[in-house]
């Protein structure tokens, strides 16, 4: 990207980025932005935040401080209602309110060099267009991490919503006409994006492993509540168990494995989320192999991930491009072969696939070859390794954080990346 001149008012060094949630929230997507401002910083940017004064997690949080400069980042924390972000009309004009908020501080300020827009709060690309109005010399970037209306649309399948879906997308069509440019997550994102005729360049970069190896230290076994009372095959579910991932086969999976005595395998569900209840009471007496944990402590959670073997990921049927489990990646940088539950046009399908990362169940006819493949691996722990390091050598070289900055920067610089083959 050739460099503004600050005649035309552009501050060339600077990135605003927006996003709903922000440091000091520990929500897995508020980490993804803090930890992408902490380095650009490092990579020579200055870093303005456009954010929100309320915990993800708890709305009723007292409010964070409306500025803040932090590890050198200028942070702008606007209000909005204590209001339960896991109601829609709630979350909705919970948007609207910040993102007004929001175009009031950037008509304040000096046209940065470009802004990041994330996709929470909802509908953010309504901001495309105030924005280049204001600033109409800056670009403007979307890092879709979620896709909406298609998230809401998938988890209502009411005819009202399917009419409503399409009058916001035609309003959306007209707002990507103002975006320079997206980040989106994989093959299925783009393909949903596509539908838009007005969409502007799109390009892959995934989020990484929020707690990556670097040779850290294990915590203290003794202070850890083990996770698996067995030494048979361990294979853990850890994360959120909600209407965009599926359980279903994976119960099948444990069930058929119990009969394989030489197996000896454990499946834990360690999760919260709107299906956990439903699981809770598909799981009967004669389910002796598998068990449900409470949600996992961020602290700890590298090591509880490290006591399995196999590490399970899920999409359920019709949230494919809609959503990104980061659990993927968490597990592929300690090392651990993935369990994927899914479409086999999703591109995790794929990447596991390609890179020998795992193993893939598309339907129940794929349980009983998988089962086969994970008693081999079992037994013969030099495959098992083999897979292991396949994992460890594909994450550091497509997926790392390091790699992610890396892109990020080409992009800002000159919007080319570096994407994952498939």
């Amino acid at each position: 990207m050739k460099k503004e001149s600050k005649s035309r008012g552009i501050k060339s060094k600077t990135i605003v980025i927006m996003y709903h949630y922000f440091y000091p929230d520990d929500v897995a997507s508020a980490r993804y932005f803090t930890q992408l401002a902490e380095d650009l910083i490092c990579k020579g940017y200055e870093i303005v935040v456009l954010t929100s004064n309320r915990l993800r997690m708890d709305h009723k949080h007292p409010s964070l401080l409306s500025t803040e400069t932090w590890k050198n980042i200028e942070i702008i924390r606007v209000s909005r209602p204590s209001w339960d972000q896991g109601k829609y009309l709630s979350r909705l004009i919970s948007s609207f309110i910040i993102m007004f908020k929001w175009l009031v501080e950037i008509y304040k300020m000096d046209a940065p060099r470009a802004f990041v827009v994330g996709s929470s709060p909802e509908l953010s690309q309504l901001l495309f267009f105030p924005i280049k109005v204001l600033k109409s010399s800056s670009k403007i970037y979307f890092w879709c991490f979620d896709l909406f209306p298609d998230a809401i649309a998938a988890d209502h399948n009411k005819r009202y919503i399917k009419v409503l879906t399409k009058g916001v997308n035609y309003i959306l069509n007209f707002c990507y006409k103002y975006c320079d440019g997206i980040l989106d997550l994989g093959l299925n994102m783009k393909h949903r994006l596509s539908k838009y005729s007005h969409l502007p360049s799109t390009k892959t970069i995934t989020p990484w492993a929020l707690v990556e190896e670097h040779n850290e230290p294990l915590a203290k076994r003794n202070t850890l509540k083990p996770l698996f009372n067995h030494k048979g095959i361990k294979i853990l579910y850890s994360g959120s168990l909600s209407k965009a991932h599926d359980y279903k086969l994976a119960l099948k999976l444990a069930r058929q494995m119990k009969a394989i005595n030489d197996i000896q395998g454990m499946m834990v569900f360690a999760c919260q989320g709107h299906k956990r209840r439903d699981l809770e009471k598909e799981i009967t007496t004669e389910d002796v192999n598998i068990q449900l944990r409470d949600f996992l402590p961020e602290g700890h959670l590298k090591d509880y991930l490290k006591s399995a073997d196999f590490i399970m990921v899920s999409i359920a049927k019709g949230w494919e491009g809609i959503v990104l489990p980061s659990k993927f990646f968490g597990a592929l940088a300690l090392g651990k072969p993935i369990l994927f539950f899914g479409s086999k046009k999703c591109e995790f399908s794929m990447w596991i696939k390609k890179y020998q990362l795992g193993f893939v169940i598309n339907e129940e006819k794929d349980i009983p070859y998988v089962l086969h493949e994970i008693k081999k691996h079992y037994v013969d722990q030099d495959l098992y390794k083999k897979m292991s390091n396949n994992c460890k050598k594909t994450y550091m070289q497509f997926f790392s954080r390091e790699s992610a900055i890396n892109n990020w920067d080409s992009y800002l610089k000159n919007q080319t990346v570096v994407e994952v083959p498939v």
